[in-house]
C-alpha cells in the first residue's frame, strides 16, 4: 500500500510537469497567432493563419490521456471509461467549433448563406451541458470527501457561464442596442475578479505539498504574485476588448489589445517554466536521497 501511495505521488508530479508544458504549448500557439493577425504576412486569408488554432484540440486530448493514465492509474475502469469519453467529447467539440471559425473567416460564400450564429455555439453549449452533467454526477463524491463548498462553486461557474454563452448568442445574432459590449466586458471582469478570489480561498485550504524541499511558503508567493499578474491582464484585456467592440477604441491603440495578449502569454509561459523547474528540482532531490 505504501509502495502504490509513493507511486500515486510521483505520477500525479509527473503529469503536472506534461500539464504545465502543454500550457507553455497553448501559449506559444497563442502568441503566435495573434502574431500572424497583426502582421498578416503574405497577406493571406485571416482563415489560413487560424489552422494554427487546430493545435489546441490536440493539447486538451493530451491532458485528459494524462490525467487518465496518471491520476486515475488505481482507480476503476468506470472512472477512467469516463474520463476518456469527456476528454475525446471535448476534443471533437473543440475541434469542430475551431473549423468552423476558420471556415467563417475563410470568407467561403456558401457558409454566409447557409451557417447560421447558431451553428457556431452548438459545440460550446454541447460542451458546457456535458460538463454540466458531470458535475451532477460527481455530487456524491463530493459529499462523501465533505467538498459540498466546492461542488457549488464549480456548479455555480458552470451554470453561470451557461448562461453568459446565451447572452453572446442573442447579442450577436439580435444585436442588442441596450447591452454594450463595454457593459458585459465589464460584468465579466467583476465576476472573474470574484472567481479569483474565490480560487485562491480554496487554494489556500488545500495542504497538498512535495515534501519539505518545496520551500512551500516561497513557491506559494512566486506563484501567488504570477496568478496576479496573469488575471490583471486578463481583466484589463476584457475592458480594452469591450470598448473596441464598441468602437470607443481609436485603431492606433488597438496595439494595445495585442501588447496586453503577449504580456498575458509571457507572463503565463514564465510560471509554467518555474513550476517545471521546480518539479525537476524536487525529482532530482528526491533520487539522491532514495540512492
Amino acid at each position: 500500500m505504501k509502495n502504490i501511495q509513493n507511486d500515486c505521488h510521483t505520477l500525479k508530479i509527473k503529469a503536472d510537469y506534461n500539464f504545465n508544458k502543454s500550457i507553455i504549448y497553448l501559449s506559444i500557439v497563442g502568441i503566435v497567432f495573434s502574431l500572424l493577425i497583426l502582421i498578416q504576412p503574405y497577406k493571406l486569408n485571416l482563415g489560413l493563419y487560424s489552422t494554427i488554432l487546430l493545435i489546441i484540440p490536440f493539447l486538451i486530448i493530451n491532458n485528459f490521456t494524462e490525467f487518465k493514465n496518471n491520476y486515475l492509474k488505481y482507480s476503476n475502469d468506470l472512472a477512467k471509461m469516463i474520463i476518456n469519453f469527456i476528454g475525446v467529447y471535448i476534443f471533437t467539440c473543440v475541434f469542430i467549433f475551431i473549423s468552423l471559425i476558420i471556415l467563417k473567416l475563410s470568407d467561403i460564400e456558401i457558409v454566409k448563406l447557409y451557417f447560421s450564429n447558431f451553428i457556431y455555439f452548438i459545440p460550446i453549449f454541447s460542451v458546457l451541458i456535458v460538463l454540466l452533467l458531470f458535475t451532477f454526477f460527481l455530487k456524491e463524491g463530493f459529499k462523501n470527501f465533505k467538498k459540498e463548498n466546492i461542488y457549488y462553486y464549480v456548479l455555480f461557474n458552470i451554470i453561470f457561464l451557461c448562461l453568459l454563452t446565451v447572452v453572446f448568442y442573442i447579442k450577436i445574432s439580435s444585436f442588442w442596442g441596450f447591452l454594450k459590449w463595454m457593459q458585459l466586458m465589464t460584468f465579466i471582469s467583476i465576476f472573474h475578479a470574484i472567481n479569483f478570489v474565490g480560487i485562491c480561498y480554496f487554494n489556500k485550504n488545500n495542504n497538498f505539498t512535495l515534501d519539505e524541499f518545496s520551500e512551500q511558503a516561497n513557491n506559494e508567493s512566486i506563484i501567488a504574485v504570477f496568478n496576479i499578474l496573469i488575471n490583471f491582464c486578463l481583466i484589463c484585456f476584457y475592458f480594452l476588448l469591450g470598448m473596441y467592440l464598441d468602437n470607443m477604441l481609436e485603431k492606433i491603440k488597438i496595439h494595445s489589445l495585442f501588447i496586453l495578449t503577449w504580456l498575458f502569454f509571457f507572463i503565463l509561459i514564465i510560471k509554467n517554466f518555474y513550476q517545471i523547474k521546480k518539479i525537476k528540482n524536487y525529482l532530482e532531490w528526491r533520487n539522491v536521497v532514495i540512492a
